[in-house]
């Protein structure tokens, strides 16, 4: 059924995988216990959420400034910004070390990410949706492992402890990429460019930053510390959390690949994930909130591969194409971060929380039927 493998592929596709695989270790190694950390130092959950605000700014600010961007240069100066946010975490065990950290992780989404991507989604094309499956689907079965492992040294050892081996992690990254990433292909892009290439898709793009990517990079974390403020038992959850979800999306997504139909799978995960979310959001004990989560988590590894895979699609130019989707999702998760720090600083996470998955269920699939006329595969 999945005739995609790293033999079938070059060389260079394996190797890049490798550095993906240490790239997500180290990651999830530094960052999986990030809101536990902050909030066992006395940051509140507002407090928390604002330092989401820094988060995805500099990438924003960040790509009207170049004109191109040589894949592999910048990818090292992701990895080794990737390395100095955890430095940073180590050196200033204090709550406001936050906004730095999350300031220097949210540069790696145009110094990393956006070359990181233009040469994954190079090497083929007609698996789209399973490429995309695959390239979410390594992050959640670290997920399995990792944020657990991480919990247990945080408690046993310490947080120090934990941010030396995030360390050593992207040092290996490092050197991975260095010695075996022989691509030294240069991009050359217009912001303009890129965005006009998005069309029929900017306004969706946008929409999965907001609500989406908010709700699984900010709320449910959050949320998580009303039940588990503990590093071992916070990280042990969020490991077990992931299990199911994992086979669901590399069978959704090869269907999709199969039927070339995005829309339908698109347009249900959508909703699913976002009544998921809203179910969560009523959720008052600790039982129905980890049914939620679980749902959520299964779902949202089914959603999120395909709106990539719709983007890959209709992409005329990868590195456009990639360029002006990190933008666009960043502008998304900053107006979405900002909605979720004004509705929690006067409701709560839980209204958050339902705000976004509203969004999720019922507007993003109506403004998918709205644009789909001007999508040339869908």
């Amino acid at each position: 059924m999945f005739n995609l493998s790293f033999k079938s592929l070059s060389s260079q596709f394996a190797k890049l995988n490798i550095m993906y695989v240490f790239w997500l270790a180290a990651n999830i190694l530094g960052g999986s216990l990030f809101e536990v950390y902050l909030f066992g130092l006395g940051m509140s959950i507002t407090e928390i959420i604002s330092t989401g605000l820094v988060w995805f700014m500099g990438s924003l600010l960040l790509a009207p400034l170049f004109r191109k961007v040589p894949a592999k240069k910048f990818m090292l100066i992701g990895i080794a910004l990737g390395f100095l946010s955890i430095l940073v975490l180590y050196a200033m065990p204090t709550a406001n070390a936050g906004y730095l950290f999350r300031f220097l992780l949210g540069l790696t989404h145009f110094f990393f990410w956006v070359p990181f991507n233009a040469l994954f989604y190079e090497f083929k094309k007609e698996n789209n949706a399973l490429m995309g499956a695959m390239y979410y689907s390594v992050g959640s079965s670290l997920n399995i492992i990792l944020p657990g492992i991480s919990g247990l040294i945080a408690a046993i050892m310490g947080y120090g402890n934990l941010f030396i081996l995030a360390m050593i992690a992207y040092a290996a990254t490092f050197l991975i990429a260095t010695k075996y990433i022989q691509n030294d292909k240069v991009f050359y892009y217009n912001l303009a460019d890129c965005l006009k290439s998005l069309s029929g898709l900017k306004t969706l793009i946008f929409l999965e930053g907001f609500a989406p990517a908010v709700i699984v990079t900010i709320l449910l974390d959050l949320m998580i510390l009303k039940y588990l403020d503990q590093p071992a038992e916070f990280g042990a959850f969020i490991s077990l959390a992931t299990i199911f979800a994992i086979i669901a999306s590399l069978i959704t997504a090869k269907i999709s690949d199969l039927h070339k139909r995005r829309r339908e799978f698109i347009i249900l995960s959508s909703i699913a994930f976002g009544l998921a979310s809203i179910f969560t959001s009523f959720s008052k004990e600790i039982g129905t909130f980890l049914l939620g989560f679980a749902m959520i988590n299964f779902f949202k590894t089914v959603f999120f591969p395909l709106p990539m895979a719709l983007v890959v699609d209709n992409s005329k130019n990868i590195f456009h194409s990639m360029l002006g989707r990190e933008w666009l999702l960043n502008l998304g998760r900053i107006c979405g971060i900002a909605s979720v720090f004004l509705l929690t600083l006067k409701y709560g996470t839980s209204e958050a929380l339902l705000f976004c998955g509203t969004i999720l269920a019922i507007v993003y699939p109506i403004i998918f039927e709205l644009k789909k006329s001007k999508l040339d595969k869908i």
